[in-house]
């Protein structure tokens, strides 16, 4: 596939749209930079869509979650997909600058107890995804893989106690 470089009006209308509502007047024959933020519904990469939105950038989200209505924003488009699935990977970066990487299925208390999950969820789906971008000629990641690491759970971080 050979990346775009020019916006279709639709697309290009929604942009204007955004960037209008928000007040901002970046709007020109220049092109908006765009951010795909997978796993924007997470605590972390929330506050980074903050960030991209208030500096008058575009922003889309790649989350399986629907967002909960104290984060559902009207200002970014949401795409609704499992990371590890692919299938909307390709139509998510479309006509994306750049991509925030916020994605993590390691769980502490269990990744020692089932490693293969954690490489077939985070490193098949990242070498996937950077896969892609590459055929798209996408440059630019910010990786974030401490994301996990905030994510609540009921069982204790480790299994066994470290004797000293």
């Amino acid at each position: 596939m050979e990346r775009k470089e020019s916006y279709d009006s639709q697309s290009y209308t929604l942009r204007k749209n955004i960037l209008n509502a928000q007040g901002t007047d970046k709007v020109k024959s220049e092109k908006v930079q765009n951010f795909l933020v997978l796993g924007g519904n997470g605590f972390i990469a929330s506050k980074l869509i903050d960030i991209i939105v208030q500096n008058s950038y575009i922003g889309k989200i790649l989350d399986r979650a629907n967002p909960e209505d104290h984060i559902a924003r009207s200002d970014v488009e949401y795409v609704y997909a499992d990371f590890g699935s692919g299938l909307a990977l390709p139509e998510a970066l479309s006509d994306i600058d750049y991509v925030v990487h916020a994605i993590s299925i390691s769980i502490p208390s269990t990744s020692n107890e089932y490693p293969l999950d954690d490489i077939r969820g985070n490193l098949i789906n990242t070498v996937q995804l950077l896969n892609i971008m590459n055929s798209l000629s996408i440059k630019r990641i910010l990786f974030c893989p401490q994301a996990a690491q905030y994510m609540g759970t009921q069982r204790k971080f480790l299994s066994k106690k470290i004797n000293q």
